[in-house]
C-alpha cells in the first residue's frame, strides 16, 4: 500500500552483542510507548542476524541517527549481513553501553540501551517490548533523520529500469527503489539486493 510510504519514521540503527561481537542493523520502527514506566518497542525483521542477537540476549541498543548520515552507512547497516563476519562499526567513532553493545556515536543524536520485556510475533517481524536501562545524548546541531528526510536527501535516485510497461510502478519495501513495470521473478534490486518477493505495486 503506497499510503504505507507517507506515514512518518525515523530512522536508527539497532545493536546487539553476543560475547565480544557486536552487530547492528538499520530499523525505522522504534517508538515510545509510556514515559512512565519508560517503554519502547523495537520491532525487527527476523532474516536479520541481529534479530537472533536480541532475542538470544535479551538486551539491544537504539543508535538515533541525524541528517548527517551518509549513504555508505546506510548500505553497510541495511543492506549487508552481519552473518558474513563483516564488522559493521569499523571505522565509526562507537561507545559500549553497560552491557557491551556497540553504538554509535557518528551521525547520532544519541542512544538507549534496552532490556527486552516481552515479545510479540508478527509474523515476519517481532516486536520487542523494553525498558530503558541506560540512555546517554549526544552533542549535536543535526535534527533526527526521518524516513521522508532519508528518500529526498541521502538515497541515491537512480532512474527507474525501462521497459515496456508504463505507469506500473513496483517499490522496494526494503529501500524504496522504483522499478517500471512488476519485476522478473529473479529481479535483484539494484540498491539493496533484495529479490522481487519484497516488491509492491504502487
Amino acid at each position: 500500500m503506497s499510503l504505507l510510504f507517507k506515514i512518518t519514521y525515523g530512522l536508527y540503527v539497532l545493536s546487539a552483542a553476543d560475547g565480544s561481537k557486536s552487530n547492528g542493523c538499520l530499523i525505522n520502527t522504534v517508538m515510545q510507548q509510556t514515559a512512565v514506566p519508560e517503554r519502547v518497542t523495537v520491532t525487527i525483521h527476523k532474516d536479520n542476524y541481529t534479530h537472533d542477537m536480541v532475542k538470544d540476549s535479551g538486551v539491544c541498543a537504539v543508535s538515533v541517527l541525524d541528517t548527517s548520515t551518509k549513504f555508505d552507512l546506510v548500505k553497510i547497516f541495511g543492506m549487508q549481513s552481519g552473518r558474513d563476519g563483516v564488522d559493521k562499526f569499523s571505522g565509526y567513532n562507537c561507545k559500549t553501553t553497560k552491557s557491551g553493545i556497540k553504538v554509535l556515536a557518528d551521525y547520532s543524536l544519541g542512544f538507549m540501551e534496552l532490556k527486552v520485556l516481552s515479545t510479540i510475533d508478527m509474523d515476519t517481524h517481532s516486536i520487542f517490548v523494553c525498558e530503558i536501562a541506560e540512555s546517554a545524548v549526544f552533542e549535536s546541531a543535526n535534527q533526527p533523520l526521518s524516513y521522508a528526510y532519508y528518500h529526498s536527501n541521502i538515497k541515491p535516485q537512480p532512474k527507474a529500469a525501462v521497459n515496456d510497461v508504463k505507469n506500473d510502478i513496483w517499490t522496494c519495501v526494503i529501500c524504496g527503489f522504483d522499478h517500471d513495470g512488476e519485476p522478473a521473478d529473479d529481479y535483484i534490486c539494484p540498491l539493496c539486493k533484495h529479490g522481487k518477493a519484497d516488491f509492491v505495486k504502487k
